[in-house]
């Protein structure tokens, strides 16, 4: 197992994007909150179904087109445990001048992933 944490910087936006395909899965844990906005007004969107060229490279996956976003909530100490790799997701811009959030951002890689070779 691997893990990649970050930080993101308090309450501002993350750009709209997936995660890198080494990811398997996305986990969003709520550290803290002043003011409360980040538990009712700055939310993780997920833009899904996941998408069909990715999930369907390994054999599995969805076709379909819909693409509904889903904005989700986590109370401070909770988490949001998603696929990053197969769906579309950010946080909207930004928590008033008076409230910010911390957020661990954290991905697990299977131990089996297989590992590139590094140009020097």
């Amino acid at each position: 197992m691997h893990e990649i944490l970050g930080l993101p910087r308090l309450g501002e936006r993350a750009r709209t994007h997936l995660a890198q395909v080494q990811n398997l899965v996305s986990i969003s844990l709520l550290l803290g909150s002043a003011g409360g906005a980040a538990t009712d007004r700055w939310p993780l969107v997920l833009l899904g179904p996941p998408f069909a060229e990715r999930s369907n490279s390994s054999g599995g996956g969805s076709s379909s087109s819909s693409n509904a976003a889903a904005a989700l909530f986590a109370p401070v100490g909770g988490a949001i445990i998603f696929l990053g790799r197969d769906f579309l997701h950010w946080r909207p811009c930004c928590l008033a001048p008076d409230e910010a959030a911390l957020v661990l951002l954290a991905h697990y890689v299977p131990a089996d992933f297989p590992e590139a070779p590094v140009e020097k």
